[in-house]
């Protein structure tokens, strides 16, 4: 949320959030999750493309509606259609990816060594131990590792009045 109220406030960008179907559903399943993601979006304030038109019924290409110069992804699993993913995208804009988790599974190679990183341009790791295990794994994320921290942590951190005692006070009597 940080980066994009960044963006919006800035004259150089003007942002939109693409909201793409999540495709290991059925239909209605998905229409019913983009509908709640446009909800959530829309209750932000943010400028939202959905990836469904209803007026034609069928999924759009955000590219016959815009031409992106920056397109962050938070997922690099193939769970969406050809037109929301990253090879769609490559050739004409920048590709940056910033996980949408912190992936603490020992599948490291599965993590950092996918063809989605052949297309990427900036990967936005979590930790240094993030970026770590994506240079020792990763054989396409030479120059493209910045830690930058999680993003869904900022939120939270901003809001910490003092940081400390951040965490719940545990009882002594339990």
């Amino acid at each position: 949320e940080g980066l994009y109220r960044l963006m919006q406030e800035s004259p150089d960008f003007e942002p939109y959030i693409g909201i793409v179907p999540f495709t290991l559903f059925d239909l209605e399943d998905v229409l019913r999750n983009l509908d709640l993601c446009r909800k959530r979006f829309d209750a932000k304030k943010y400028r939202v493309i959905n990836g469904w038109s209803p007026a034609n019924e069928r999924m759009l290409d955000f590219k016959d509606i815009i031409s992106p110069d920056i397109v962050f992804f938070t997922d690099q699993w193939e769970v969406t259609l050809p037109q929301y993913s990253i090879e769609h995208f490559c050739k004409e804009s920048l590709t940056c990816y910033t996980p949408y988790g912190i992936y603490a599974a020992n599948l490291q190679e599965g993590q950092y060594d996918s063809a989605f990183y052949e297309f990427l341009d900036l990967f936005f790791c979590e930790t240094k131990i993030h970026k770590y295990m994506g240079e020792k794994y990763g054989t396409h994320l030479d120059g493209k590792l910045i830690v930058s921290g999680y993003m869904r942590l900022d939120d939270m951190l901003e809001k910490a009045e003092n940081i400390e005692y951040i965490w719940k006070i545990q009882s002594n009597t339990l």
